[in-house]
């Protein structure tokens, strides 16, 4: 009872606190009429329109992009009372302010203190498609950035076109930021966000406009860092344009060229725009992606240099340290040798690093440091435990990812790392890490399919591959092959049977495709020992399962002969080591023999004396194969029920029923035991007995021969 009330006093004092603490979520009327009275329309000659405000009696401040280029440029407020522009008295092109002199006065706001994270805010504004209609959109900051000098929000709906330039206001209906960006994305429910300038930028132009020389709006335009400013943009614009462009991949990249000169020209006009340096690494790196041929760190210098020039202009652009890490990272995937690749690797990680300390909050940073160390990882190959140390170091950078944004493809990036563990564990001998890791993959892999469950590739490999079911069945096997190791054989069919549920589940989304996925898993079991060869038979054998539901008989026949020969080749190279531990072969004598009797089926569905004498030899395959296996472990229920399946083929009925009584007895809830046997009741006449295990068999399966 102490622990109690010590409990509940301390969720009572979290509580008092928090409610000290919180900022109220609402703005006075007061306050929320002075931003309205504040805020101003601003439309141009070309249809453009925009937001802006009053920051003192005379002076409006709003965003270069609402007014660069033309040259008849009106502003209106709530009441519709025209505001003449005399001059432009300062700008910034890096965060996209201008501050404008106009004739008369209008009633401005205060600024405020920069803000926290996760504090409300409001953005005012004119919203372009209702025109003269002032909106004011509710959210909180989602992340401040950039030496405390960018704001990014999370609004309750989506910041439109036309209220850039809008201030964004705290509580109190003071300036905290100016609206300089919008969007969403594509999440269900969708997320809208919106990008500031904050406070702090703007009382720094504040201050220096007071010594600044203003000019009118013509002049203004034909400034170098203002025109770099319009380059600026209409490269973006063509940016937008190519990403859109899905069809004609030559177009797209004319598109990506055309951006690349207006950047150019733009940094040449003004050599300090960080900005236009950024969106020109970006855009070389976009047309060097979409390149198909091996590039050199040369060719990656067009990508690399931009953004090391924006780091030199702005130390805290957490961006371009972001993406010069990416355009790191895919030099060395692009490069040959281990020598030639770790340096890049590295160079990514730094730069990673250094987004990271100026950025916490944004998931792709983590993920893309992720898969450099697990690239670093593979390169490591004599030092194990460097290389282990930087997988452990990978799956905390996903986690952390997904903890920030739970895409589908980072738990497929997780799962792979974690894949890779497994491996490295069962290599060196040690099982239980590696199905410790394998559960840990299977789990992943499962929030993927609950996240996709109408999409049998969540990940693709190539533009065909089925990817999400696939990988986890073979997962499935691999842990049923550990489970069968430690003589747990119930809970290796358990694994089996998921196993072969994925690969329906898979063949049901994407039938077209189920040999390619089918022949990925077989492949994906390439080393050359006995149970990697048991695990290709069990899924050669449950291949030839599913082409039979197709109705497929004679193409079942090559899979169930593939999965017999696999299991041969099992059995040898079992070989002495099976001595102190019968179950690896137990297990394959096992398969071995269901799939001959499933084999001796498939003759059997088709007439003809020939057939009949090939199913025949196979149900006796299937037998001898069981009774092999019972000799080794009189315990194993399956292989009772196999050989007593096999033995009614061949019309033995009594031992049938001999084998298939033992089977119940080691297992009472085997419902196709229940099922097999009630058809030898059914043949040998005996109905009422047969009645009864068929609903016996309905009960614990109501799938059950079908």
């Amino acid at each position: 009872m102490v622990y109690n009330r010590r409990f509940l006093f301390s969720l009572l004092a979290l509580g008092l606190l928090l409610s000290c603490t919180q900022t109220p979520q609402e703005m006075s009327t007061k306050a929320e009429k002075k931003v309205k009275n504040a805020t101003v329309r601003i439309e141009n000659t070309t249809g453009g329109w925009g937001s802006g405000f009053f920051v003192e009696p005379d002076k409006i401040v709003t965003n270069i992009h609402v007014i660069q280029g033309p040259r008849g440029v009106y502003v209106k407020d709530i009441e519709n009372t025209p505001y003449h522009i005399e001059s432009v008295i300062i700008s910034d092109p890096e965060h996209d302010l201008v501050i404008l002199q106009v004739s008369s006065k209008g009633k401005h706001l205060e600024l405020g203190e920069s803000q926290q994270i996760g504090e409300w805010i409001s953005a005012a504004g004119y919203p372009a498609e209702k025109k003269k209609e002032y909106e004011l959109k509710e959210g909180t900051i989602r992340n401040i950035w950039n030496n405390s000098k960018q704001l990014q929000l999370v609004l309750k709906s989506a910041l439109m076109e036309g209220m850039s330039g809008g201030a964004v206001v705290n509580n109190r209906g003071e300036v905290v930021g100016v609206s300089v960006s919008g969007g969403q994305t594509a999440t269900n429910p969708p997320a809208f966000f919106g990008g500031a300038a904050s406070v702090g930028v703007l009382k720094e132009l504040l201050k220096k406009s007071k010594s600044a020389k203003p000019m009118d709006l013509l002049t203004w335009n034909d400034k170098p860092c203002i025109r770099a400013y319009g380059l600026n943009k209409y490269g973006k614009n063509k940016i937008k344009i190519a990403v859109a462009e899905k069809e004609d991949a030559e177009k797209a990249k004319s598109l990506y060229n055309e951006a690349i000169e207006y950047f150019d020209e733009a940094t040449e006009l003004c050599p300090n725009y960080a900005d236009a340096y950024f969106e020109l690494g970006k855009a070389n790196k976009a047309v060097l992606l979409r390149e198909k041929s091996k590039l050199s760190r040369d060719t990656y210098k067009a990508a690399i240099d931009p953004f090391t020039k924006v780091v030199e202009l702005n130390p805290d652009h957490h961006n371009a340290y972001f993406y010069r890490g990416t355009a790191y990272l895919h030099l060395g995937e692009n490069s040959g040798s281990a020598e030639e690749r770790r340096p890049h690797y590295n160079a990514a990680i730094i730069d990673f690093n250094e987004a990271i300390k100026r950025n916490k909050n944004d998931s792709a940073y983590y993920i893309n440091r992720a898969a450099a160390k697990w690239h670093i990882a593979e390169l490591e190959t004599d030092r194990e435990k460097v290389f282990t140390f930087l997988y452990y170091e990978a799956i905390n950078d996903s986690t952390e990812a997904i903890r920030l944004e739970p895409k589908v493809t980072y738990y497929t990036n997780r799962a792979t790392v974690k894949f890779h563990l497994g491996k490295l564990a069962y290599k060196r001998g040690d099982g239980k890490i590696a199905q410790s890791m394998y559960d840990e993959v299977i789990k992943d892999w499962t929030e993927v399919i609950k996240r996709t469950p109408d999409n049998a590739d969540p990940i693709k490999l190539d533009t065909k591959i089925t990817y999400g079911y696939y990988v986890r069945a073979v997962l499935n096997l691999l842990l049923g092959q550990y489970k069968a190791s430690e003589k747990n054989v119930e809970e290796a069919r358990k694994l089996y049977g998921a196993a072969t549920d994925d690969f329906i589940q898979a063949e049901k989304l994407d039938p077209d495709d189920v040999d390619v996925y089918y022949d990925k898993a077989i492949n994906a079991l390439k080393s050359d020992d006995a149970d990697t060869y048991q695990m290709r038979g069990l899924l050669k054998s449950l291949r030839g399962q599913s082409v039979t539901n197709q109705g497929d008989v004679a193409k079942a026949r090559l899979h169930y002969q593939g999965a017999i020969t696999d299991y041969q080749e099992a059995i040898k190279r079992y070989g002495k080591a099976v001595k102190q531990n019968s179950e690896p072969i137990v297990s394959t004598y096992g398969n071995m023999g269901y799939t001959k009797y499933l084999f001796g089926k498939s003759f059997e569905s088709e007439f003809g004396q020939e057939n009949m004498e090939h199913a025949q030899n196979l149900y006796e395959g299937a037998i001898a194969d069981s009774t092999k296996a019972i000799k080794l472990n009189e315990n194993n229920a399956s292989v009772y029920h196999t050989r007593g399946a096999a033995k009614a083929a061949i019309e033995d009925y009594d031992g049938a029923i001999t084998d298939l009584d033992r089977c119940l007895d080691l297992k009472s809830d085997f419902a196709e035991a229940y099922y097999a046997r009630g058809l030898v009741y059914q043949k040998i006449g005996q109905q009422e007995k047969a009645d009864a295990d068929f609903e016996q068999a309905k009960k614990l399966d109501p799938n059950v021969g079908k």
